[in-house]
């Protein structure tokens, strides 16, 4: 594989290799975003640490073919690979406990000092922050998904989460890889379908670096947030007592 074609991960190739973390966890749904990453994975000498963790929610007809499909791949690579099946409640929005669900199942994965790493890219950060925006999330709920974070006692990294659909579809049609494809995705009465295949388009006709724009909005917003919370931690450390209270007058002042 081309260098050139896997410089947007280049930064988190490091971070992958380092010992401190004892397994590459892959969210593998066997769709494009996950097959690109689980494919670069590999292709950067990575396949030894990876396990490919695939979820069937039972919700498509082609469930269990896409989990077939899953593990194929993951012997062409020499990948180990697992399958969990889930129970979706029948009340509730479908897509909340589909996601809550599956994080049920890494839970289930995962071990301590694991990372786990997702293929969600910058076109699902730009629909994230939209999607927010339109249900009247206030400047914290603005801020999409987090590129990494603590998740139990291992990691989340998401490592496309700068990269877009575009490049993604680029590198998998240089590479020749199979992936499937989820027919809900046509759906637009699901609110993130209708802002991918409607909203967005529409925008970026009038604003075409609609995306980078948001992009580097929603950074500066995550900068300022995260200066906020190390303020607020360094004042309530200045006002806290030795029993995890605080102190009155500290406190209004």
């Amino acid at each position: 594989m081309a260098q050139s074609r896997c410089n947007w991960t280049i930064e988190y190739l490091d971070q992958c290799r380092d010992p401190v973390h004892g397994r590459l966890v892959v969210g593998f749904s066997g769709g494009i975003d996950s097959t690109v990453l689980l494919h670069q994975l590999c292709a950067a000498g990575l396949g030894y640490k990876v396990l490919a963790c695939h979820v069937n929610h039972g919700i498509s007809p082609a469930a269990d073919t896409w989990q077939a499909h899953c593990e194929q791949v993951c012997q062409a690579l020499g990948v180990k690979f697992t399958s969990l099946g889930v129970q979706l409640p029948n009340t509730g929005n479908l897509e909340g406990n589909a996601r809550r669900a599956r994080y049920q199942a890494f839970a289930q994965v995962l071990q301590a000092s694991d990372l786990l790493l997702l293929g969600q890219h910058l076109d699902d950060q730009i629909e994230t922050a939209l999607f927010h925006l339109l249900r009247g999330s206030g400047r914290v709920g603005l801020q999409g998904m987090p590129g990494s974070r603590q998740l139990g006692h291992a990691s989340l990294l998401r490592p496309l989460l700068g990269v877009s659909r575009e490049q993604i579809e680029a590198y998998a049609r240089a590479e020749n890889l199979a992936w499937v494809e989820d027919e809900s995705n046509a759906d637009t009465t699901m609110t993130r379908n209708y802002l991918r295949q409607q909203v967005i388009p529409a925008l970026q006709q009038r604003w075409p670096d609609l995306k980078l724009t948001l992009q580097a909005t929603l950074q500066r917003d995550a900068e300022v947030l995260g200066l906020l919370d190390s303020v607020a931690i360094d004042d309530l450390a200045g006002i806290a007592d030795a029993l995890g209270g605080v102190y009155l007058d500290g406190f209004a002042s």
